[in-house]
């Protein structure tokens, strides 16, 4: 604000009051096109720099920096870093296209299916690799359950792979985790791989999308062709003999009931976008449900594993009890293709006795 500007302010704000050409200070912001608040805080301004130049402090005289009539020191005109507007607005076009490439393309993933033979997804639940109650041992014993029943097992990774501590919770818990960093990412690269549970679809959980834009895990899952998606995918099992198994794994479906763990599930099913299966983590419970839609003609399975964190000290003070059952930490989702609608997929809270009835299933003559 120069001078001369903060003197016109201080004349208008003196012609306020009662007999004088305002009445009120409102009166001159509404003629500025200023509101009251912005009238006063460019007067008190004006006050502040009229008081300095008052005080000597303020030179508005300053003499003039050239000599000889040339400036005395001249600066270059360095180019800007920045797009100009129409490359802007260019590539803004171009992301654009391709981001609703990629939206539009994740709707339905198809997954091809090249064989017509009953085959098995496994549902891995919340893994927590770096947790301090990560069960290793039915972690290790689930992927090789995968590895001897390949190439009719992959599976489906529904997120929280690790802590991911960020914020006030990394200071809390991560002083009393014994897995480096280094350590769960060595764990979460083997789990991805050929020789872990191999899968073919992920979903990234809260845990992971605290991660944000620094998940190495995507390059991963990008490089083995994995099918990724933050939360949610979408996609269908296109078999051979053109039947198409829908199926929505979600980390979490919207909803919550204290009597029902699959009450989300249940609510997509009924409510939101038909498929044939629901699947879910997020809550550290598992539950599996077969029930039939009669309105629409289709049988649905309702799923949720619970993953390999065994217990949960937050959960315990909430006066949640442990589940010990030892089962549900994946779930087995074995399919026949040949089989009619409402019998072509059978789940299992223990994968050990879904590849017994999948080794069953294919060894029947």
């Amino acid at each position: 604000m120069l001078l001369d500007q903060a003197n016109k302010y201080i004349a208008l704000a003196e012609q306020c009051g009662e007999g004088k050409k305002y009445p009120k200070q409102e009166a001159v912001a509404t003629e500025l096109g200023l509101t009251l608040y912005q009238f006063k805080s460019r007067l008190k301004q004006a006050r502040s720099l009229v008081a300095l130049h008052k005080a000597g402090k303020l030179n508005q005289d300053a003499k003039p920096d050239v000599v000889d009539g040339v400036k005395a020191f001249e600066t270059p005109l360095l180019p800007d870093e920045d797009m100009e507007l129409p490359d802007l607005l260019e590539h803004m076009v171009k992301r654009f296209k391709k981001r609703d490439r990629a939206k539009k393309s994740s709707n339905w993933v198809k997954v091809k299916v090249n064989f017509d033979t009953p085959f098995m997804l496994v549902l891995v639940g919340d893994p927590h690799v770096d947790d301090n109650y990560f069960n290793a041992e039915k972690w290790m014993r689930d992927i090789a359950i995968v590895q001897q029943h390949k190439p009719y097992v992959r599976s489906i990774m529904i997120g929280d792979n690790a802590n991911h501590w960020i914020g006030r919770l990394s200071n809390m818990n991560y002083p009393n985790q014994e897995v480096t960093v280094n350590h769960s990412w060595k764990l979460i690269e083997y789990m991805f791989s050929k020789e872990g549970f191999d899968p073919i679809i992920a979903v990234n959980g809260n845990h992971d999308l605290w991660l944000n834009q620094g998940d190495p895990l995507k390059f991963m899952e990008k490089a083995r062709n994995v099918v990724q998606g933050d939360w949610t995918v979408k996609f269908k099992l296109c078999l051979p003999n053109g039947k198409e198994v829908k199926m929505i794994a979600s980390h979490d479906f919207p909803g919550h009931s204290q009597w029902n763990p699959l009450h989300s599930n249940l609510k997509a099913s009924m409510m939101g976008v038909p498929a044939d299966v629901y699947l879910s983590g997020h809550k550290h419970n598992w539950a599996i449900m077969n029930m039939p839609i009669m309105a629409q003609d289709r049988t649905v399975w309702l799923l949720r594993a619970r993953g390999y964190k065994q217990y949960d000290d937050y959960a315990t003070k909430l006066g949640y009890e442990p589940d010990m059952s030892n089962v549900g930490e994946s779930i087995g989702i074995v399919i026949d293709p040949n089989a009619d609608k409402h019998n072509w997929i059978k789940c299992f809270a223990d994968i050990e006795h879904g590849a017994e009835y999948l080794d069953f299933l294919r060894n029947r003559k």
